[in-house]
């Protein structure tokens, strides 16, 4: 799980497609901290996950994403059950 789903150049953990063979290329997400980093972060990881923390911090919670794309779940918007 460390060499597929761990980006060390972004700083953090990403889902990964194994039928295709790469990563899946999503924004960064809360949901993706709680999916992987509560288990599998080491230390070092951890504090790099936790520097992304800052853009998903607004008013009320945390938004889902720090992109507005238009999506249901999108920034600025939660998503209740994370």
């Amino acid at each position: 799980m460390q060499q597929y789903l761990w980006d060390g150049d972004r700083g953090f953990f990403f889902d990964y497609d194994f039928y295709q063979r790469q990563e899946i290329e999503l924004s960064l997400s809360p949901r993706l901290i709680i999916r992987y980093g509560q288990a599998l972060a080491t230390p070092e990881q951890a504090a790099a996950v936790a520097k992304h923390l800052p853009v998903f911090e607004q008013p009320g919670g945390l938004a889902m994403s720090p992109e507005n794309s238009g999506a249901q779940w999108d920034y600025p918007y939660g998503w209740a059950p994370v």
